[in-house]
């Protein structure tokens, strides 16, 4: 409300709110499902590990995912970027090195894509695709995000899927450069 009285989001073109939950330690992880992040995290933080998702908090995240939009939206942004990259949630059930379920959720490239997809759905569901973007960081190895055999084959397994949803744009972040 405060963004839509400012005027925030009404004098550029396009104007996406970056969504990027920190469900990490809200909804948590149980200790060893996601080995990686926990060595990084535990290292630079002593942050607790919490226990793993369950389908309830799945869903609960997803649903929270399409309601901040929708919020934007009210606000008076064009649109959405959700954050699929950095090893934050999203990139966090994608990435094989981060993702230690074995159930609808993890296990395969398919079931790593699962939750991304549901929360493009809901989101484009609530706000329409045509203001929905996405944004991946492959190679960026943040937060225990590190490559993983079959990733760039996942990542365009991933991007045919997200085509059928007529996404307003995809957003890559290259670190090739950065070493």
């Amino acid at each position: 409300e405060i963004l839509r009285r400012k005027g925030v989001g009404t004098s550029v073109h396009f104007i996406p709110l970056h969504l990027h939950p920190v469900y990490q330690r809200r909804l948590g992880y149980k200790p060893g499902q996601f080995a990686a992040a926990e060595a990084v995290f535990n290292r630079a933080c002593s942050l607790p590990i919490y226990p793993a998702m369950s389908d309830a908090d799945i869903q609960q995240a997803i649903a929270e995912f399409a309601n901040a939009a929708s919020l934007a939206i009210e606000a008076g942004f064009d649109g959405v970027e959700l954050h699929a990259g950095g090893g934050y949630l999203l990139d966090a059930f994608f990435n094989a090195n981060i993702n230690r379920r074995d159930d609808a959720y993890g296990g395969s490239p398919t079931a790593r894509n699962r939750f991304i997809l549901d929360v493009v759905q809901a989101v484009a569901d609530a706000i329409g695709a045509a203001r929905t973007g996405i944004r991946f960081m492959p190679h960026s190895g943040a937060n225990g995000a590190t490559d993983f055999v079959g990733m760039d084959e996942q990542y365009v397994a991933l991007a045919r899927r997200l085509s059928g949803f007529g996404l307003i744009y995809l957003h890559l972040v290259s670190y090739v450069a950065i070493g």
